[in-house]
């Protein structure tokens, strides 16, 4: 590596997530994390109007998840409902990351 290149930055461990402040708000994915750990940065859907959002990396306010359907299954399970319905609305919101 030259001096002017930076390194590489890992992979986001458990990159999909459900967050919220009491019961989850939506299904979200990591876009990065502090150094620390101890925030992440949230994006709520590919093309967003509003800013990326900084959470408190915590299980209280984000869990984490492998992939997308881990994190749609447990929205689902606090919202009740279809898992289709939630399932359909996050590939809809991050359509390069539907498999």
């Amino acid at each position: 590596m030259d001096k002017d290149q930076k390194p590489a930055k890992a992979p986001i461990e458990k990159p999909w997530c459900v967050y919220g402040l009491i019961g989850w708000w939506g299904v979200g994915k990591i876009v990065s994390e502090a150094p620390d750990k101890k925030t992440v940065t949230i994006r709520y859907s590919h093309n967003q109007f509003y800013p990326l959002e900084i959470w408190e990396n915590s299980p209280r306010y984000v869990k984490r998840f492998a992939t997308m359907l881990e994190a749609v299954e447990e929205f689902q399970k606090q919202r009740g409902g279809p898992l289709e319905k939630y399932l359909h609305e996050a590939k809809l919101n991050f359509p390069d990351e539907a498999a």
